[in-house]
């Protein structure tokens, strides 16, 4: 299922941002069927030399008090499930939620982006388990 247009320009703005080499392709295979999502993978626009680091490294909780993201934390927020991924696809919910999705401080149950503020603030997910504020 595509997403909706709303979605699909949040997500587009978030790439020309903070992937503006990955952008044109993405927004390709974010056009395309789920199933091409694979292939968007948040690890490629890393800030951090290993997949396993978050940045800022702190746990997920703690990311919610962060200056750039506490006054979002509970804003409606674009999720797109992509990469590693087992069901690909977009939805909503709040940087609070995306963060508290795990078990422990540090997992997470989805690899993909949250665009909190499109083309300014947010979220990528490593399937490894790392978490990466984009933006400030």
């Amino acid at each position: 299922m595509q997403p909706s247009e709303s979605h699909f320009n949040s997500l587009v703005a978030m790439f020309r941002a903070f992937a503006p080499q990955e952008c044109e392709r993405w927004t390709y295979l974010l056009s395309q069927n789920p199933s091409k999502w694979a292939k968007i993978s948040p690890i490629r626009i890393w800030p951090v030399a290993s997949a396993f680091d978050s940045a800022p490294n702190i746990p997920l909780p703690e990311m919610l008090l962060l200056p750039a993201l506490a006054p979002h934390a509970d804003r409606e927020s674009v999720v797109l499930r992509c990469g590693h991924s087992k069901n690909p696809g977009t939805s909503l919910c709040t940087a609070r939620d995306a963060l508290q999705t795990g078990r422990r401080s540090y997992e997470v149950v989805f690899e993909g982006f949250v665009s909190v503020l499109p083309g300014k603030l947010a979220l990528g997910f490593n399937h490894e388990g790392g978490v990466c504020v984009f933006g400030a």
